[in-house]
């Protein structure tokens, strides 16, 4: 688990996507520009039996635009998808895609979010079914 906890830095560096998950932005957001990941956020991944917990740094700069994500010294690429952040990557279970769904913002920045991905070759990865997780903002 280990090993898939850090190819994934723990969740935040991959899965493939099956769908995205409703999130739900003040109104003040929903209204402007659009929401931005800013800061460190703990990110906690559940797949099998595991749920690591990372500390991850996401930069984006405006809102509804691409940005980057950052955990465990893997830096990856976002791209804004219309109701969230995407990112895809080849490790070494193949291709995989997450998404970042914010879910609550304080004047404009993400202050927390659900994510969600698979692996293109699960048995290769030894998991069964997708990763989800929650990052919650812990600091700018």
């Amino acid at each position: 688990m280990r090993r898939i906890a850090r190819m994934l830095g723990a969740g935040v560096v991959g899965g493939v996507l099956l769908g995205g998950v409703a999130g739900v932005l003040s109104p003040a957001t929903a209204n402007a520009e659009g929401p931005v990941l800013s800061g460190s956020y703990a990110v906690t991944t559940h797949y099998g039996t595991a749920t690591p917990t990372t500390v991850a740094k996401f930069a984006s700069d405006c809102g509804r635009c691409g940005g980057t994500v950052t955990a465990d010294g893997v830096t990856q690429q976002l791209t804004w998808i219309g109701a969230g952040w995407q990112f895809t990557t080849v490790a070494g279970c193949g291709p995989q895609t997450t998404v970042y769904t914010p879910v609550a913002d304080v004047d404009g920045i993400v202050q927390s979010f659900t994510l969600v991905g698979t692996f293109a070759n699960p048995a290769v990865c030894a998991v069964v079914g997708p990763v989800t997780g929650t990052g919650n903002r812990i600091s700018d």
